[in-house]
């Protein structure tokens, strides 16, 4: 938080992870947690839809997405086991649900 702080008094805002700027200071750590996370989303999701060409993109939703492909191809899906960002080379488990049921 101090080294939040002190970013935000000498620039006026603080950058996310990512380099996004964060305009607001109140609750600042939560602020810069959330948005950090949204583009580790964002991003995470774009590599995997430009990766998997069958996948039709139907929505995104704060941490996740709707999305459909061939029935022949929902085992491979199934068999996914994590999504990583490009930029952080972070990755996080994931759980794919197929017609909203989990598997």
């Amino acid at each position: 938080e101090k080294e939040l702080r002190q970013e935000y008094e000498e620039k006026g805002f603080i950058e996310n992870y990512y380099g996004r700027p964060v305009l607001s200071d109140a609750n600042i750590v939560n602020y810069w947690i959330q948005s950090s996370a949204v583009d580790y989303c964002c991003l995470s999701f774009l590599k995997f839809i430009k990766e998997n060409k069958d996948i039709k993109l139907h929505s995104v939703i704060h941490d996740a997405i709707l999305f459909s492909v061939p029935d022949e191809k929902v085992g491979y899906y199934l068999t996914l086991k994590k999504l990583a960002c490009p930029k952080s080379n972070i990755s996080i488990p994931i759980k794919i649900n197929v017609n909203g049921k989990d598997n």
